[in-house]
């Protein structure tokens, strides 16, 4: 007859014992081997112990872990597992959308974060003078939470998946000093997954913006239409969006300027009616035209001569 196992403690002088005192099957059962792998959306990466750490089939834990430091302890803390483990299995994409287009919110109306020179803001700005390239921002993360088809949203990122690090740097365009910028080239995938959260920010653009968008990647792929949601559009522009091998997007507009309705050169002279028509006219014309001041705006026609 098999021996009933001892009773599991958890030594008060390391948090980490107790992962040396399981079993291979029990391991297994907490899901430890090797291609399981820590959620990223709640935990930090793992670091490497190489070949010095404590072993059991692949599972290892890095001896350079403090116990006495629980900022440097992998994973979430043991208080706020349960509450975690909730709202991944309840989570999806869409709504993890909306929530990254929330905390976005957030910091811009914290404030003090800039604004990137020749971002999609500007662009639009541009297009449309006298209008505020922040004003631009924060409208279009309102869209991104709001307003854009959410599926729409989701379809692209599953097609083409980005991290919420690249999302942040996209929706934000924040201003980043000369000193804190890459300097290293980065490669394809994560060139990719940099325009794929530009993707999802032009979506939100267009919706918040009310300009519909035409964006040029210089791919052979035909361009980006992103139409404008729920209103009557202010307008069509056309942009050419780069990505350099250090991941730095810049836009530049294909489409002119709106032109102004009027400048104070071009304004249309008035003049009055009651000069124009003189004593013509009934004396209830003419008490409106003393009582309302009329102007007669443009030139006169002459109508059934």
């Amino acid at each position: 007859k098999k021996a009933p196992a001892a009773p599991f403690t958890t030594p008060a002088s390391d948090s980490r014992a107790w992962q040396q005192s399981l079993s291979e099957r029990q391991l297994k059962q907490l899901g430890a081997q090797p291609h399981n792998q820590l959620l990223r959306t709640i935990s930090l990466p793992v670091t490497d112990p190489g070949d010095s750490g404590p072993r059991k089939k692949g599972f290892s834990v890095d001896p350079n872990l403090d116990p006495a430091k629980p900022s440097r302890t992998v994973g979430v803390p043991d208080s706020q597992r349960l509450v975690a483990a909730h709202l991944v299995a309840t989570s999806n994409d869409s709504g993890t959308i909306q929530q990254e287009f929330e905390a976005a919110a957030v910091m811009d109306r914290r404030g003090n974060l800039g604004l990137q020179q020749n971002s999609l803001y500007q662009a639009i700005a541009a297009f449309r003078p006298g209008t505020d390239p922040a004003m631009h921002r924060a409208d279009t993360i309102t869209a991104g939470r709001d307003k854009i088809q959410l599926e729409t949203a989701v379809e692209m990122r599953q097609d083409n998946p980005y991290e919420n690090g690249h999302f942040v740097k996209a929706v934000l365009a924040p201003m980043v000093p000369a000193g804190q910028q890459r300097t290293g080239p980065l490669d394809a995938a994560e060139i990719a997954r940099i325009a794929a959260a530009h993707d999802v920010v032009e979506l939100a653009a267009a919706t918040g913006t009310k300009i519909e968008l035409t964006v040029h990647d210089g791919s052979d792929d035909p361009p980006k239409q992103y139409p404008v949601r729920g209103a009557k559009p202010l307008g069509r522009l056309a942009v050419e969006r780069t990505i350099d091998s250090h991941g730095r997007v810049t836009y530049k507009s294909l489409t002119p300027p709106e032109a102004s309705p009027h400048t104070p050169s071009q304004a249309p002279s008035a003049q009055s009616m009651r000069d124009m028509l003189g004593n013509r006219g009934g004396r209830p014309f003419q008490n409106a035209v003393r009582t309302y001041s009329l102007q007669q705006v443009g030139t006169p026609v002459t109508v059934g001569q």
